[in-house]
């Protein structure tokens, strides 16, 4: 009789610690989806929002790339023909606005301040064939 009562016992120990264990299995894996679910859910929020300001940043820095070219579409066409330095309101408009160097091109790609050649360049190549406004490097 002693016997089969240890049996019992041991039985019930063994399917005791088997549920103990199917439990913290089903819920270490519901726990590590969920974790997943919140981080992955999170990261795309994150980058959404990145991504929403670096567009931001992007359209204010071309409209503001726009205004320039605009600025100097502008006194080109006034002031160049009563005898305005072009070459000196460009280097005046690159310091104010923190560029390196602005200059116009002609259609053949030859600067109108100091007659460089840019028809080689690789800028002014993708400018013909992709035919856009404005040259910005």
């Amino acid at each position: 009789m002693k016997r089969h009562q240890t049996g019992i016992k041991r039985e019930l120990i063994l399917f005791t610690m088997g549920c103990i264990i199917c439990i913290v299995l089903i819920l270490s894996a519901g726990s590590v989806y969920l974790s997943y679910d919140l981080n992955r859910r999170t990261l795309n929020k994150c980058l959404k929002e990145t991504s929403e300001l670096v567009s931001e940043k992007i359209t204010q820095q071309l409209k503001e790339y726009s205004v320039i070219a605009e600025s100097i579409a502008l006194y080109q066409k006034g002031n160049a023909a009563r005898g305005g330095n072009i070459g000196l309101f460009l280097n005046m408009s690159s310091s104010q606005y923190g560029l390196n160097k602005i200059d116009i091109l002609s259609k053949d790609g030859v600067s109108i301040v100091n007659r460089d050649s840019y028809a080689q360049d690789p800028a002014f190549c993708r400018q013909q064939t992709e035919k856009v406004l404005y040259l910005i490097q």
